[in-house]
């Protein structure tokens, strides 16, 4: 099952969901956006946004949100799940899960190799792995488009 993060009401959702993390965290209502920006190297008009439901942030820093308030990263991008995080099943379920949407070919396989490594390999901290791998996963499907497109 996909999440459209297109639609206003998931960026409202989102807004919501971080408001709720920063008065978990004791973050004060004025300077929120300020601290985060700082938190997150990003701009205070950027980090505007993301409260204002006008957009969502990069998947790099949802994984640093996610990590800073200690919530689970699915809970904050789609609100589903647990809002704590609970162990790496979950990020191995929500990964499991993106790889069911994609199409079954040489090229998932090879994805899914690489999961493997990341998920093994010791220099990187989970929510890195993480992060990483929702990547390949994001521009594998964006090649997928731009493939289906062409023909």
């Amino acid at each position: 099952m996909s999440y459209d993060y297109s639609s206003t009401a998931a960026r409202h959702a989102f807004a919501q969901r971080l408001t709720e993390i920063c008065v978990d965290k004791g973050v004060k209502d004025h300077g929120k956006q300020r601290f985060l920006a700082g938190l997150l190297k990003v701009s205070q008009p950027a980090v505007g946004k993301w409260f204002n439901g006008d957009s969502f942030p990069e998947l790099d820093k949802m994984v640093q949100l996610a990590d800073w308030a200690s919530v689970n990263l699915d809970w904050l991008m789609t609100g589903r799940g647990p809002k704590q995080r609970s162990s790496s099943l979950a990020a191995r379920s929500w990964i499991l899960e993106a790889l069911d949407d994609m199409v079954v070919d040489r090229t998932q396989a090879t994805l899914v190799f690489y999961g493997f490594q990341l998920q093994n390999s010791s220099t990187l901290i989970a929510s890195e792995k993480l992060a990483r791998y929702l990547s390949m996963i994001d521009e594998f499907k964006r090649d997928m488009a731009s493939k289906k497109e062409n023909d």
